[in-house]
């Protein structure tokens, strides 16, 4: 049942995998496969686990929950007037997941369950949650939940960034990983682009503002590049806009462009889940780098126009 399980989380369409559980008596269950008894379990203690959830995200006790793959949305949405523009923020909630699932595929991810966002409808409302001026959303780390409001619009990129840390922190649990990882993956689901109303993603696409401003800034024509010895070691307290540009031109890079790039990433990460991570330095010396050879190429890469065809 554990391989099965296991099995179920690499590959969660797998109609093989499905059919075998079926078999031994689970069904599938707020994103996971589970049997009889642990769905019994779980629905006698869900009331007393939502009235203390809510307590500590700090909503309403009068917010509707939802529920949708392993996520669990709290919100203040009136359904009968936003009923669509609700569920095409939710099903996009569900497809980052399963794409981030796609992607982190190489690591064996911790289970997802109690994924946690809150919808608000009014702006307003949103700020006085989060006490973050001028903020689309965020996922409060402290709390282990996203929040966003869809006054109007929703913004879908803002929610790709933001549950990209909620997924990084409860499915990938990367210790003590540096913020260009952390804001440079978020950057690159980011930029990710959504269709079917919000069923299907698309991910390696360019992001044009940050392309631009990332370009300028190499050509020296405004902003700035910081130095990668530099930017590597940055701390969240001195991130900037130019940092996030250089974030994201860094990552897909890596992602979408070295013949490397993924395995050096995903060697980073690898270390850092397994609490021994080394920086970037050490990772690309196994694959006959040093930083300043590296970021010769980087650099070269997006001086000659490099991503603005994607």
């Amino acid at each position: 049942v554990e391989y099965l399980r296991q099995a179920a989380r690499l590959d969660p369409k797998n109609k093989t995998v499905k059919a075998l559980s079926r078999e031994h008596g689970f069904r599938e269950f707020r994103g996971l496969w589970r049997s009889k008894a642990e769905i019994e379990a779980f629905e006698a203690r869900r009331e007393a686990i939502e009235t203390a959830r809510t307590e500590q995200i700090r909503v309403a006790p009068d917010f509707a929950l939802l529920y949708r793959g392993p996520f669990r949305f709290f919100t203040d949405v009136d359904t009968r007037q936003a009923k669509s523009t609700l569920e095409q923020m939710m099903a996009s909630v569900e497809t980052h997941w399963r794409k981030y699932q796609e992607v982190m595929r190489p690591f064996d991810l911790a289970a997802a369950s109690d994924l946690d966002v809150v919808l608000f409808a009014k702006q307003d409302d949103y700020l006085r949650s989060v006490g973050i001026p001028g903020s689309a959303g965020v996922y409060y780390t402290g709390r282990g939940v996203g929040y966003f409001f869809g006054e109007g619009g929703w913004n879908f990129s803002t929610m790709l960034h933001e549950m990209t840390h909620q997924l990084n922190d409860k499915l990938l649990r990367g210790h003590g990983a540096e913020a260009w990882f952390e804001e440079g993956i978020a950057e690159y689901f980011g930029a990710g682009f959504l269709t079917q109303a919000g069923k299907r993603m698309e991910l390696g696409r360019v992001d044009a503002t940050r392309l631009r401003a990332f370009q300028e800034a190499v050509r020296g024509r405004g902003g700035r590049v910081i130095p990668l010895q530099r930017f590597v070691a940055m701390p969240r307290a001195e991130l900037s806009g130019e940092f996030y540009a250089q974030a994201w031109a860094l990552l897909h890079y890596l992602m979408e462009v070295h013949p490397y790039g993924r395995a050096i990433l995903f060697d980073y990460i690898e270390g850092h889940r397994t609490r021994r991570g080394a920086p970037i330095s050490d990772v690309l010396a196994r694959y006959e780098y040093d930083l300043k050879s590296f970021e010769a190429e980087f650099l070269g890469y997006y001086r000659t126009g490099g991503a603005a065809g994607n």
